[in-house]
């Protein structure tokens, strides 16, 4: 066939329709593909909401173990902590870990000095 050739009204039909089946496809797996990252990020701010929202100790020589919860667009976490503050009050020290519902785990530790 050449670029001159005459196509019928079933061949150009036939051409659109699989055009428009394989970029329906791409759009239908870009879509899926969207949606798993926007579960995962829905995930890690869930997570993120969780750890803030755990209290910590605040007076000289104090320790505290705390737990909570987050959740963000569907999906939840659940965080736990541990912290402590020096017996002189100038040092702050905190350790927490969080799970959520799409499976992934993450850590954070922190120091500060106060005066």
């Amino acid at each position: 066939m050449n670029d001159t050739d005459a196509v019928n009204y079933a061949q150009l039909k036939r051409s659109v329709e699989e055009a428009n089946t394989y970029t329906d496809q791409k759009m239908g797996e870009m879509n899926s593909k969207i949606k798993g990252v926007e579960n995962k990020m829905s995930g890690g701010i869930a997570s993120a909401m969780a750890m803030a929202g755990l209290p910590q100790a605040y007076a000289p020589g104090a320790n505290m173990t705390s737990i909570a919860g987050g959740t963000f667009n569907g999906e939840s976490a659940v965080a736990i902590g541990v912290s402590m503050v020096s017996e002189s009050g100038g040092w702050v020290y905190k350790l927490q870990g969080t799970s959520n519902s799409q499976g992934d785990y993450s850590a954070a530790i922190g120091a500060g000095f106060q005066w």
